[in-house]
């Protein structure tokens, strides 16, 4: 019987040390920043999806700028 709760993401937990590190999770943290602006939680795996998915953005936003500035680079380098 689950007898810890998060109100804030709707889950239980049968043991407290269990709700104490949900409380220190990111998905923890962002449901409460969804609560302020008054949205509804994300399950967790609709967050892990998200997570993924703004990694893979900056991944491939940091790769286009890496090889904007190496280009411009040898280009200055064979101008010379």
């Amino acid at each position: 019987m689950a007898s810890f709760t998060c109100l804030t993401c709707h889950v239980a937990f049968a043991e407290a040390d269990g709700q104490r590190d949900h409380f220190r999770s990111d998905w923890h943290r962002y449901n409460l920043m969804r609560k302020v602006a008054e949205l509804p939680p994300v399950s967790r795996e609709t967050y892990n999806e998200r997570v993924g998915q703004q990694q893979q953005q900056q991944q491939q936003q940091a790769g286009k700028v890496c090889g904007f500035f190496y280009c411009a680079y040898l280009s200055f380098k064979i101008l010379k």
